[in-house]
């Protein structure tokens, strides 16, 4: 008997023990395993009235008993994902690991060992480093895509000396990239020379904080910012010893991931180095095997691309195709070029949870009210789960096999993500602040965020930050930001809703300039409304954040009695472009005292009746 079934029979007193306290499931049981098999013999007609867990069981049982013997097997196999590239170094070094699909560059699995070492020793206080680090001290890495394999050699590099590491989202700025590095503790930030501006922006807070900042450059145009490259190569590839590290254990901090919420600055959420261990297993558990060509365009700030991505690929043995970002133009050609086998993709629907078995609920869809913003509970105080076709929130049971470690910092945070006694008295699950809705085949499809967030471009913003930001404008009074959706694209983008101060006239050059210097890209908002009076709209604007009270499912839509919106934009909704609307209400014409600019006059109307948007 091979290792697989032994696997498998060490799993079945597990099974055995858990049914007992339940034996009436073993009557529905044996003839529930035996209806999917049995309807390869029935007609097609009536298979389909069968339950979708039942004809889905077979596939669920097979993927479940994977699972677990997936993560049986791997818990006695590395303390820190650190060993996992040194033995696979070890084993076949000259193995390919990582591809930039821009530039060609390539880097093998000894040789990203090498380059980690070198930064190790560049860097570590126990290896005579200038720049001193020591385990547990935190470092955060803030790099655009083009330069993805050096990040890559300096998180590893940094990991083998016991540093803890933060990985910023490239296009972010401003004082949310300030929060991102300090609220992780960061002792030092090493960035991309490319993203110049926005570090020198922050330098000087981060300099009076003690925080060293680098540029992976031989040179720096940046006072207070040193260069970084010469010294790493400059020192020795020899392996670091596993004493640098020697109090890491499987259940010590290894990096963070941001999230941005309600709170509306990036959170760092918390990664221990099982859970790394753990992802890595993503692609084993999908049948993805050594010989396999992997391709992913998404960030590596993002846990798909760092984790799933790079991790499994490491896992697995087979080889990364890493491109700096996703290009309709370059896809295929790129497929066809490293003969691709395998491609990532995160999308507004949650293809991944479509696997998830329903007999073990690990995850579920509950019934939750927009206007009260919190989950519907009946008489007993448990939630109500949604049935096909309905859309509810989704959570994740939390527990000891699947822990929820929380944010760094506040522990409120942390605590605003639980939602506990959802099915039975003490059990706690997981927020995900997903809307999704379910099919009759239990496939579940993204609708919404929750709160003061939206999904643009697969990020999701957060409305409170962005309304912070423009409420630094000097013109604008009163600043509301909301999602809307756009016909022909995923997601919803930004609008935002403002009134001016009085005496103050708008200035859209000036309010585009200063939104692409301190907001990232996707979080920009894409329409600008201006309004005439106060955000007194039905449902109580400030309390219901505008989601139901300034457009409705669909289309941008005006809430004012009489008023409508009359869309004159060119071009399609993309990076850069702003649509400006001057919303006067019915019974209140354009004030002559704030003139509209020019090129806006011919389209504004005379009666204030309408809405009329433009493109600037």
């Amino acid at each position: 008997m091979g290792p697989r079934g032994a696997g498998l029979l060490l799993l079945l007193p597990l099974a055995v023990l858990w049914l007992l306290p339940w034996l009436w499931l073993w009557l529905w049981l044996i003839p529930a395993m035996g209806l999917p098999w049995l309807s390869r013999w029935l007609p097609k007609s009536l298979v389909q009235s069968f339950p979708a867990w039942i004809r889905w069981l077979p596939e669920d049982i097979a993927y479940v008993g994977r699972i677990l013997y997936i993560s049986l097997a791997h818990r006695i196999s590395y303390t820190s994902f650190v060993d996992l590239l040194e033995a696979r170094a070890r084993a076949n070094p000259e193995r390919l690991m990582v591809v930039d699909a821009v530039s060609g560059c390539q880097v093998s699995l000894g040789e990203m060992d090498r380059k980690s070492c070198q930064v190790a020793r560049a860097l570590g206080a126990a290896l005579h480093g200038s720049v001193g680090l020591k385990e547990g001290d935190v470092a955060a890495l803030f790099f655009l895509g083009p330069r993805g394999i050096s990040a890559l050699s300096l998180w590893f590099g940094l990991s083998k000396l016991g540093c803890q590491v933060a990985w910023i989202n490239s296009y972010i700025q401003g004082p949310s990239l300030l929060h991102a590095v300090l609220s992780a503790g960061s002792c030092i930030l090493v960035a991309d020379p490319e993203l110049q501006e926005a570090v020198e922006s922050i330098v000087p807070e981060l300099m009076a904080k003690g925080v060293r900042c680098f540029y992976l450059s031989s040179t720096s145009p940046t006072k207070g910012v040193e260069p970084l490259k010469d010294l790493i190569e400059a020192a020795s590839s020899d392996p670091v010893p596993r004493q640098v590290r020697a109090g890491v254990t499987s259940k010590s901090l290894a990096l963070f991931i941001y999230t941005s919420g309600t709170t509306g600055l990036p959170k760092p959420a918390i990664l221990n180095h099982n859970r790394v261990l753990m992802m890595s297993l993503t692609l084993k558990i999908c049948g993805v095997q050594q010989k396999d060509v992997f391709y992913t365009a998404l960030p590596l700030y993002h846990v798909s691309a760092l984790l799933v991505g790079i991790m499994g690929c490491l896992e697995r043995g087979c080889t990364c195709i890493l491109a700096p970002k996703f290009s309709v133009s370059r896809f295929w050609d790129d497929c066809r070029k490293y003969q691709v086998t395998v491609v990532q993709y995160v999308g507004e629907v949650l293809r991944y949870l479509c696997n998830t078995p329903e007999l073990l609920h690990p995850f579920e869809l509950i019934r939750f009210d927009t206007e009260t913003e919190k989950p519907v509970r009946d008489k007993k105080g448990r939630c109500i789960p949604v049935g096909p076709g309905e859309t509810g929130l989704l959570v994740s049971l939390v527990h000891s096999f699947s822990p929820f470690l929380g944010y760094l910092g506040s522990a409120e945070h942390t605590e605003r993500k639980l939602l506990r006694d959802v099915k039975r008295p003490g059990d706690v699950y997981f927020n995900s602040g997903d809307l999704l809705s379910r099919d009759s085949d239990d496939f579940l499809y993204f609708q919404d965020r929750i709160g003061d967030t939206f999904r643009w471009k697969g990020e999701n913003v957060s409305t409170r930050e962005v309304e912070g930001v423009l409420s630094l404008v000097d013109f604008l009074e009163e600043v509301n930001v909301y999602g809307v959706p756009v016909p022909g694209c995923e997601g919803k983008i930004g609008m935002a809703a403002v009134r001016l101060r009085p005496g103050k006239a708008f200035d859209g050059q000036k309010l585009h300039n200063f939104i692409r210097k301190v907001l990232p890209v996707y979080a920009a908002p894409h329409f600008i409304r201006i309004q005439f009076r106060p955000f007194t709209m039905r449902g109580e604007l400030k309390g219901r954040r505008g989601k139901a009270g300034l457009m409705d499912t669909g289309k941008l839509s005006c809430p004012i009695p009489g008023a409508r919106i009359s869309t004159t934009t060119t071009g399609h909704v993309g990076e850069g472009n702003m649509t400006l609307g001057y919303d006067s209400g019915p019974t209140m014409p354009y004030p002559p005292s704030l003139p509209a600019p020019s090129h806006l006059q011919s389209v504004l109307p005379k009666n204030g009746a309408q809405t009329s948007m433009v493109n600037t």
